[in-house]
């Protein structure tokens, strides 16, 4: 009868030395590079940031610092790039122009004289989307409550653009957008005021945007982001507070009001292999992990190094023509319908970061 209490004595001894904490050493000499690289036709500077993989019990970036980083044109010409902070190279906008149609390569020698090369990537000219419409619908989307995720179906608009296929040699695209919600905010006891007129930013899309492939002289709607119509879901809300003074409670209410919404949507033009790249990161991203779902090492880059062919590299370099759309919108009082209206380019991602100000700032739109 002594057996099983025996056994069982055996097995709490080994579950709790399974609990040990194991922190293996780490080389951080032999760390993989990992590149991320875009130069596009826009105007300079480009940038190219150069980090190494970490263990992921760490939590600052380790930068590559001190490598010598060119891009190279099919010709041979050698475009210098500047570390302007660690591990962060940029170009000399006045010295490095990107041309229509030019095959590009990036160079990297690093301080341990590892050297690497991308694939070459051909600027192509850029693309566009025939017309972009948006359609009112019903889809599941995520929000967090408390902490906790939940799925829910919210009433929105999804953008559609049309792409027209006229012999392009690399029919290859992928999309970001950033929407723009202008709105005003003002004390409700304040009535001699003018408000505050406020911003924030959201990005309507979940995954990479890709376009699908297609074949030449073919019409193919694309989906470039869905947004929420209830500006309760961007914290539009009324707001009341009670605050105390000396014992005395006081209400605040603050009113806040929808002014325009502002979406706009990048195209880019991207090669190939790039393409490839983004697909694989895409099905890591949406897999539900089941048995036959993409793993990791599937996401394999355009970067090799060139010393060493059997040591890791990781990230891509990425040229890319960049055609930018903007449009306002407003839904109606009942849900149903919306004004969409194109308008002057606006770069919502290079705008500062969401604020109040007393006065309208300069992007501010006046319907």
């Amino acid at each position: 009868m002594k057996k099983p209490f025996l056994f069982a004595f055996v097995l709490m001894i080994l579950g709790h030395s399974c609990k040990e904490v194991y922190n293996p050493e780490v080389d951080l000499t032999k760390a993989a590079l990992v590149v991320e690289g875009l130069i596009t036709d826009e105007p300079g500077p480009y940038t190219v940031k150069l980090t190494k993989a970490i263990p992921y019990n760490l939590n600052a970036l380790l930068p590559e610092t001190g490598a010598q980083v060119f891009v190279e044109d099919e010709d041979g010409t050698r475009y210098t790039f500047k570390e302007t902070s660690p591990g962060i190279y940029t170009s000399d906008p006045n010295k490095f122009k990107t041309v229509y149609g030019k095959a590009y390569t990036l160079v990297i020698k690093t301080v341990t004289n590892k050297a690497y090369r991308s694939s070459p990537q051909i600027l192509y000219p850029k693309g566009s989307l025939d017309t972009i419409y948006p359609v009112i619908k019903t889809s599941p989307l995520r929000t967090y409550i408390g902490g906790e995720l939940f799925i829910q179906n919210t009433k929105g608009v999804q953008f559609v653009g049309d792409i027209v296929m006229q012999n392009d040699s690399s029919p290859y695209y992928r999309f970001s957008n950033t929407l723009l919600i202008e709105y005003t905010s003002k004390f409700a006891k304040d009535t001699t005021k003018t408000p505050n007129y406020c911003w924030m930013k959201y990005i309507p899309y979940e995954y990479l945007n890709l376009s699908e492939r297609m074949t030449q002289a073919t019409r193919v709607p694309q989906s470039l982001g869905f947004c929420p119509l209830d500006s309760g879901y961007y914290g539009i809300i009324k707001e009341v507070s009670v605050v105390y003074h000396g014992g005395t409670p006081d209400t605040i209410v603050v009113n806040k009001k929808l002014h325009v919404n502002i979406i706009s949507f990048k195209q880019y033009h991207i090669n190939p292999d790039i393409y490839q790249y983004y697909k694989s990161v895409n099905d890591q991203l949406s897999a539900r992990q089941q048995i036959l779902d993409p793993v990791t090492f599937q996401s394999i880059g355009n970067i090799t190094c060139i010393t060493n062919p059997d040591e890791a590299a990781l990230g891509i370099f990425e040229a890319s023509s960049v055609t930018l759309y903007t449009y306002y919108y407003l839904p109606d009082l009942s849900g149903t319908s919306i004004t969409f209206k194109k308008m002057n380019s606006l770069d919502i991602e290079k705008l500062s970061e969401p604020d109040c100000k007393t006065t309208p700032p300069d992007f501010w739109l006046n319907l």
